[in-house]
């Protein structure tokens, strides 16, 4: 078992796979090797041009989902029922988009004869990516334009923007807006530097002092 990958309900089965940019498989270890012979041949450090790096994974003790299984027959009868591959984006290894590639463990039924898949906490199935990804998108989507978001992370920009509208929608739910009733703008300087101040002008308080910002032409 490799427990590096720092999930708490996952574990990689396996060394990571890479693929160079010529499609060429190698395990991470004899990447490593090839990186030593290329540094002791040229006496540089080579640059390794890895196009994307794939994790085997698997459950640590796959859910069967009992609690949530309503037989219509009567008393359900689980067993195991086979496995199917299920891919997810992950953090990058190496610089290079990551995949994880999950053994997840179906189940059925006896009783009904219904199939399902485990749950996997770990993952967001409907976006196809590990929660902690999904995190990293969303606050980064919030500081950074999409585009360079998903060139930084290796995902579609339409992920990105979609994972933005979640966010924001959620973080403003329920939320409260509090505004005066005449809003004061003034942008004066301040410690030296040019800064914007927002007032309640009928009751003479300060909201808000915005920081340091360039005005480019």
């Amino acid at each position: 078992m490799y427990d590096w990958l720092g999930l708490e309900h996952l574990y990689a089965t396996g060394r990571p796979i890479i693929e160079d940019d010529i499609d060429r498989l190698y395990e991470m270890p004899a990447c490593t090797r090839i990186q030593e012979r290329q540094r002791k041949f040229f006496r540089i450090p080579p640059s390794w041009p890895v196009k994307s790096v794939t994790v085997p994974c698997a459950s640590i003790d796959p859910d069967t989902g009992f609690e949530d299984h309503f037989c219509i027959k009567g008393e359900p009868n689980i067993i195991r029922h086979g496995h199917g591959d299920f891919t997810a984006s992950d953090r990058r290894i190496a610089n290079a988009p990551t995949s994880l590639l999950i053994d997840r463990q179906r189940f059925r039924c006896r009783t009904c004869g219904k199939v399902w898949s485990e749950a996997m906490p770990d993952i967001r199935e409907e976006h196809e990516m590990t929660r902690r990804l999904h995190r990293d998108l969303a606050i980064a989507s919030t500081e950074d334009p999409f585009q360079k978001v998903a060139a930084r992370y290796g995902v579609h920009e339409k992920m990105v923007r979609t994972i933005f509208h979640e966010y924001s929608a959620a973080m403003l739910e329920g939320f409260q807006f509090d505004l005066p009733e005449v809003l004061g703008l003034d942008d004066t300087r301040l410690l030296g530097h040019p800064r914007l101040v927002c007032t309640d002008v009928r009751e003479g308080k300060i909201l808000d002092i915005f920081g340091f910002f360039v005005i480019r032409g």
